[in-house]
């Protein structure tokens, strides 16, 4: 379970206004980058912060939507899970985990 303190960064980050009108409102690649590597570690998952960038460029020349490109990002960190030692997908994409027995 992640920190209190984690959890409140995280909340503040994803709770910030989405700006689009000027250029000087917008957020530079490094502080991008840097959000992204935070959000990545606080989700332990270092297989998306890994093909974050690359996957990024291919959206870009391929033009795909926001939510191509999540998905994508997504997929990827399913993927490098399930890889090591994760259950078996029951779904192309994505494993589902099962319910854990409690008694």
């Amino acid at each position: 379970m992640p920190s209190a303190a984690t959890t409140e960064a995280s909340q503040a980050a994803l709770a910030q206004p989405v700006d689009k009108g000027t250029a000087a409102s917008r957020r530079t690649g490094r502080q991008t980058s840097s959000e992204l590597a935070f959000l990545a570690r606080a989700l332990k998952a270092p297989a998306l912060l890994d093909a974050a960038d690359r996957l990024a460029e291919r959206a870009r020349k391929e033009s795909w939507t926001h939510a191509e490109y999540l998905v994508a990002c997504l997929q990827r960190e399913g993927s490098a899970r399930e890889s090591h030692g994760g259950e078996p997908s029951s779904h192309p994409t994505m494993a589902h985990p099962k319910p854990r027995r409690t008694s």
